[in-house]
């Protein structure tokens, strides 16, 4: 039964990124399942099931990508898939159930604050371990709960993670109370009423929604308008990965997007986006082409571009973002979170070689933050999105409007493009500021400093899409404090433990 609820779990929290409201209850069975079992090894082998269940329900896109894309046998994309996915979430929330057992006393602060913080430890070591990539949040499930979301320029995603958590374990005790007695464990004498789980669950979401309901209305005025203004066009050409990597068909690609951007007015500032990789030939990138393509612009527009660019080393190539204005010199980002397995240098033998992509990647070691005549831009490329410490740090360097290209094609017309558009747009909340982004397939958007879709293209399809931004000064709390949240949730469980040891009983409630 226990393990039934486990699965269940997971595939709720995974349908919670399409329906928001199972992200405020999707956990709960799996946490009634983890305090009534009747032991550590039984809630580590729970811990097991929900984190194969919850990768395989999330990664299922990695087999065909592996073996449409890569060409890889369905026997390969399986192993792999096993281990670099559904191997690493069970080891992840093994341990997460395992640590359960290390707090005795599970009364009524247990679920309020323990698991929250267990939690949302768990889901900030996906951005800190190498060969985990950090999808699946539970707080991204907050979009499209608009006003909700909005608490996020406070805590960030992690903050969202730990309420919505609480949520979920309030729920939870509502149906199982205190712990089991036994295996060592008390059962708390002061278990909170049940009406007060339930007003502490009401707390926990009508607080932050009107908060956001007060955050929308101030950033409302600046959804295009100001004297700081200008059009963003995020163009998607929508190319298949075997076209773009085809080593053919360089030059159409290029008119296509050059076509899809259009010709702004002769004195307006246009800035345009192209998604990730678009000039993917280093040889063909030179003075001649930079020019040609110069040529179609306007003398204030910025085109933002993917493309390759030749390390300074000699060895491998940069996944850079070229910026390239009407007038003036051409800067670049280079990417400098490698995607494990198929980026990294140390990684990628595993996967190989797909068509013409380049056999070496390196990491770049420029700031993610540019100046341009538009005003100071910070950067991401594609996965880069996904960590909200590097976004972060951009902003808090001075950029004033956020940039990520990406290649949604891998994903196909499922559920991930989607969830990869949210995860821009927390980026956009936490930090308050307009971003634009261009993905080769997918969905492509402009974004407002609420997480609003200003603008956005349609799924898989070929286009450009345009609104008005505003280069922004205004740093959010989340932006000035970082991830305190995860740092708090470290020393509320180190105090707890604490507690467990020293205090006597009467004072652990």
């Amino acid at each position: 039964m226990f393990t039934v609820l486990s699965i269940l779990s997971a595939v709720g929290l995974v349908l919670a990124f399409g329906f928001w409201p199972l992200g405020f209850v999707a956990l709960a069975p799996f946490f009634k399942a983890l305090i009534s079992a009747r032991g550590p090894w039984q809630r580590l082998w729970l811990g097991i099931v929900f984190g194969v269940s919850h990768g395989c329900f999330m990664g299922h896109w990695l087999i065909p990508t592996l073996t449409g894309h890569f060409d890889k046998s369905i026997g390969f994309a399986i192993l792999f898939f096993f281990l670099a996915v559904c191997v690493p979430t069970a080891l992840l929330y093994g341990i997460f159930a395992l640590a359960i057992s290390f707090f005795r006393y599970q009364g009524f602060r247990f679920y309020l604050l323990t698991l929250p913080a267990l939690w949302t430890l768990a889901d900030l070591a996906k951005e800190w371990l190498p060969f985990f990539i950090p999808w699946g949040l539970v707080g991204y499930a907050a979009l499209p709960f608009q006003t909700f979301a909005q608490a996020a320029d406070l805590g960030g995603v992690y903050g969202l993670t730990f309420l919505m958590v609480a949520v979920n374990a309030l729920i939870a005790f509502l149906f199982t109370g205190s712990g089991l007695a036994g295996e060592g464990r008390e059962p708390s004498r002061k278990q909170g009423h049940p009406a007060t789980a339930v007003l502490s669950i009401l707390f926990l979401i009508l607080v932050p929604c009107i908060y956001g309901l007060a955050r929308i209305a101030a950033f409302e005025s600046l959804a295009g308008s100001g004297e700081s203004s200008f059009s963003a066009v995020a163009v998607q050409g929508n190319f298949t990965p075997k076209d773009r990597w085809s080593g053919n068909g360089f030059h159409q690609r290029l008119k296509r997007y050059l076509d899809l951007s259009g010709k702004g007015e002769l004195n307006a500032a246009r800035l345009i986006v192209w998604p990730e990789t678009v000039l993917n030939a280093p040889r063909k990138v030179d003075h001649r082409l930079l020019e040609g393509i110069r040529a179609r612009l306007n003398a204030r527009d910025l085109l933002v571009t993917g493309g390759l660019r030749q390390a300074d080393s000699g060895h491998g190539v940069h996944n850079t973002a070229y910026l390239i204005p009407g007038m003036g010199k051409v800067k670049w980002y280079d990417k400098r979170r490698l995607l494990p397995y198929g980026e990294s240098p140390a990684l990628k033998p595993i996967l190989g070689r797909f068509a013409w992509e380049p056999a070496r990647f390196e990491p770049g070691t420029r700031p993610a933050v540019i100046p341009t005549h538009l005003g100071p831009m910070g950067f991401s490329i594609c996965f880069e999105s996904l960590y909200p410490e590097a976004v972060r740090q951009s902003v808090a360097g001075g950029a004033g409007l956020l940039i990520n290209l990406s290649n949604d094609a891998w994903f196909g017309t499922g559920a991930m493009p989607r969830l990869h558009l949210a995860v821009s747009a927390m980026r956009a909340i936490e930090n308050r500021r307009f971003l634009v982004r261009a993905a080769s397939g997918g969905i492509s958007a402009v974004i407002s400093p609420t997480g609003d879709l200003l603008a956005a293209s349609a799924l898989g399809e070929p286009g450009a899409v345009t609104h008005n931004v505003a280069i922004l000064k205004h740093a959010s709390p989340y932006t000035r404090w970082g991830n305190w949240v995860p740092l708090g949730s470290v020393l509320l469980l180190m105090v707890q433990l604490a507690g467990a040891t020293f205090l006597p009983v009467s004072c652990r409630y």
